[in-house]
């Protein structure tokens, strides 16, 4: 097992694709904030409530955490190396040394995000005028996004296994929580709430209206990565025979 997970520990931290998914932790708060109308609504908004705002985009980072867990699966799929892995660690092995370097890379992930946007929120919030203003709130969700990252890259993790398609799986990681959840989260939070977006939205304490509340979120979120990592492992022993 720990040579196993070694080498996904490995693989996790090297290639130029990570280092790509670590650069879009990082923008992709930015990216949001300027790309949409957010930051012509901090206006109004008192530092205080600015300072939420403007932070809580840093759970968008958790984006990239579940595309670093899916990719850990798809690109042995899509080199056509993962039976040779198999072979040289054993089904069961290969499988959870990459559930685990899925959570440790999607933690990371999130670590990465969260930190650089702290800094990115005092620039953005200074280039308004304003004051960055963090208190027991802003790190609780700092926490939330952490745990949240970890279990999006284990979430990603077993969306890889069921698809294993490189680009179909990167479509439902990276293309979906932006085009269908996010729109569900501003205008269908009732729904949204229990779907994966939605609970890592409220384990990330997003200021969103109707979003459970961290516990029930956070409950929400194991349930759905506990499913799909249990479909993932019954589809992996049915599928791949070594």
């Amino acid at each position: 097992m720990s040579e196993a997970l070694r080498a996904e520990l490995l693989k996790t931290r090297s290639g130029s694709a990570m280092i790509i998914m670590f650069g879009y932790a990082i923008t992709l708060p930015g990216l949001l904030l300027y790309g949409g109308s957010s930051i012509g609504e901090l206006r109004p908004l008192d530092d205080h409530t600015a300072t939420h705002a403007v932070f809580a985009l840093a759970a968008s980072c958790t984006i990239a955490a579940m595309f670093l867990g899916s990719y850990i699966v798809t690109r042995e799929y899509y080199y056509k190396s993962i039976l040779r892995s198999m072979l040289m660690h054993g089904r069961s092995r290969v499988f959870l040394s990459k559930a685990t370097a899925a959570a440790t890379g999607g933690a990371l992930a999130g670590a990465l995000g969260t930190a650089v946007w702290l800094a990115g929120s005092w620039a953005v919030l200074r280039s308004q005028g304003r004051t960055f203003t963090p208190d027991p709130h802003i790190w609780q969700s700092a926490t939330g996004i952490l745990l949240g990252s970890a279990l999006a890259g284990l979430w990603g993790a077993a969306i890889g296994w069921i698809l294993r398609g490189y680009y179909v799986t990167t479509v439902v990681v990276m293309i979906l929580p932006l085009t269908v959840e996010l729109p569900l989260l501003l205008n269908a939070t009732a729904v949204e709430k229990w779907l994966p977006g939605g609970a890592l939205a409220g384990l990330a304490q997003v200021p969103v209206d109707g979003l459970l509340p961290v516990p029930a979120s956070a409950l929400v979120l194991a349930a759905w990565t506990s499913a799909a990592t249990i479909v993932a492992g019954r589809l992996l022993r049915r599928r791949e025979t070594v």
